[in-house]
């Protein structure tokens, strides 16, 4: 597990630059992305968005289930996942995000 927490907390950091993505942080191979609707203020979205089910909604569509509370996607890989899967799940939640940001975007 040591050895694969580097490419983890990576991963979970290449997300921080999205516009849905207020924070991210992790220790070992448990971690979790802050959803936020203004990067600024750190502004959480209003019930009316209904963002958990934007995003898993686009996650589903792009193979992956997330683990999405109001504001945060967590995760919890099993121990014995490898670097190659880290970096899938990266991908993924990356065009889960976009497509709920882009669904937003439209419907603003």
């Amino acid at each position: 597990m040591k050895s694969l927490e580097p490419a983890f907390l990576n991963m979970l950091q290449s997300l921080k630059d999205h516009p849905l993505v207020g924070d991210a942080s992790g220790v070992g191979l448990i971690g979790g992305l802050e959803i936020v609707a203004d990067k600024a203020t750190r502004k959480n979205f209003g019930p009316e968005i209904k963002i958990t089910e934007l995003i898993d909604k686009h996650a589903r569509k792009a193979g992956i289930l997330l683990r999405i509370t109001p504001g945060r996607i967590a995760y919890s890989p099993p121990l014995i996942i490898s670097e190659a899967e880290i970096v899938e799940i990266g991908r993924l939640t990356r065009v889960a995000l976009d497509g709920a940001w882009e669904e937003i975007k439209a419907a603003a």
